[in-house]
């Protein structure tokens, strides 16, 4: 964002916080498109994300005295939605993406025939009593479930290099069996 319009946010805030309502359309004006692209990484839904939205514009018609007017205004805007976002919903995503992905990977048929299941349990069963609980969620999303390094890593809330680095440390402990 450039400085211009950074500068217009802040004065826009300093207006609200004197009770000027039009401010607020203003900033919504602004602001809007962003609103709903950070709205949709933490919903799926469009309900949801206007939810937010409005979540939003109340808390900043609070917390609008106590902007300072040497702030980044587009940085501080973003916090108070990402905290409204957090205290209203907490700091979960709601059915993001990938746990939608996973219930459709879930639902694939078996294509083994009963002896091959039965085989194939037994080895699953074998290596999951000698790992952990925690590899054992890597291993079910990554393996199981097909699920990119990515997508395991964003289910699991963690970065995808960590979740890179525990699944090659799993898969050689596997190795090792």
């Amino acid at each position: 964002m450039d400085q211009e319009t950074n500068n217009k946010l802040g004065e826009l805030i300093i207006a609200l916080a004197r009770g000027d309502m039009l401010a607020l359309d203003e900033i919504y004006k602004i602001m809007g498109k962003l609103l709903y692209s950070i709205g949709f990484k933490y919903f799926t839904g469009q309900a949801d994300v206007e939810d937010a939205i409005e979540h939003f514009l109340e808390k900043l018609i609070k917390k609008a005295k106590k902007f300072k007017e040497n702030k980044n205004a587009y940085a501080w805007l973003c916090i108070v939605y990402r905290n409204a976002i957090y205290n209203t919903y907490g700091h979960r995503k709601v059915e993001s993406k990938c746990f939608r992905l996973q219930k459709e990977k879930l639902r694939l048929e078996y294509r083994y025939s009963g002896n091959e299941r039965l085989e194939n349990y037994l080895i699953v069963s074998e290596i999951f009593s000698k790992v952990t609980p925690y590899e054992r969620k890597i291993l079910y999303y990554n393996c199981f479930c097909q699920l990119s390094i990515a997508e395991t890593a964003e289910i699991l809330g963690k970065p995808k290099s960590t979740i890179q680095y525990q699944l090659a440390k799993i898969k050689r402990k596997v190795r090792n069996l």
